[in-house]
């Protein structure tokens, strides 16, 4: 990257942050998205840099917040996406080899769904999911995050959907945002994927993540909501729809 092209990374770095500290999760569909559209860095490179940042932005925002956690859901959730993000991975090794193109309009297609799912207000269930929901939720989340270091929409659907504090379903999702972060980024390095620029970038943007989270964390209350997934959900569909028309163009050449 030029030093320009690092200066916007880091404000892409601060603003996916700030949303994911608002919403939930989308941390890794907005960085990655915006990243790949604008051509800033290539897909391998920025999933290893996402998942360095999305350790460390759930981990900040989770520690206060700890105790919450629903353990049952997290088993369950984690029973899918521990061993279905090595599937992810291995597919991003094969296309990032065999169809760059064909990743790049699979990444859109990711993106647009999940802005759609920004702005859906998922009823609540009277009774809580079974097991098999969370495994299959789980599961998505597994192959998408393995691929793309972005799979937290899966998850926060299925736990907003559940009769359970907001408090509890946002501690659940951070506390599977730790995990997920760490079992990729432990096969990342088994893989070769963290290089040097991985790691300095990483460094640049560990500042903006902590501080942008903890800023976001503690006047949340004062933060509108629906007016950031608005936002993130025109920045995502546009994002989302470039990829894929990107994609399909190359496909066809």
């Amino acid at each position: 990257m030029t030093g320009f092209e690092l200066g916007v990374f880091l404000l892409l770095v601060a603003f996916a942050s700030f949303i994911q500290s608002v919403t939930g999760f989308a941390l890794g569909l907005v960085l990655m998205g915006v990243v790949t559209a604008l051509g800033l860095a290539d897909i391998v490179f920025s999933a290893a840099v996402v998942s360095f940042i999305a350790l460390v932005n759930s981990a900040t925002a989770i520690r206060t917040q700890w105790r919450g956690v629903d353990r049952r859901a997290l088993g369950w959730l984690a029973c899918g996406f521990l061993p279905l993000t090595v599937v992810g991975l291995a597919l991003l090794d094969y296309l990032s080899a065999s169809s760059v193109a064909l990743l790049r309009l699979i990444l859109g297609v990711v993106v647009v769904v999940a802005g759609g799912l920004l702005l859906i207000q998922p009823g609540q269930l009277s009774q809580r999911s079974g097991p098999f929901a969370f495994l299959l939720s789980g599961s998505v989340a597994g192959v998408i995050g393995g691929m793309y270091g972005a799979g937290g929409a899966a998850l926060a659907y299925l736990m907003y959907r559940q009769p359970d504090p907001v408090a509890v379903i946002r501690a659940t999702l951070l506390s599977c945002f730790v995990l997920t972060s760490v079992m990729r980024i432990v096969l990342m390095l088994a893989a070769g994927h963290v290089d040097e620029t991985v790691l300095w970038t990483t460094l640049l943007s560990l500042p903006v993540v902590i501080g942008v989270t903890m800023v976001t964390t503690r006047y949340a209350g004062a933060i509108p909501d629906l007016l950031v997934r608005r936002a993130a959900f025109l920045l995502l569909i546009a994002t989302g729809l470039g990829l894929v028309i990107h994609g399909l163009w190359e496909l066809g050449d």
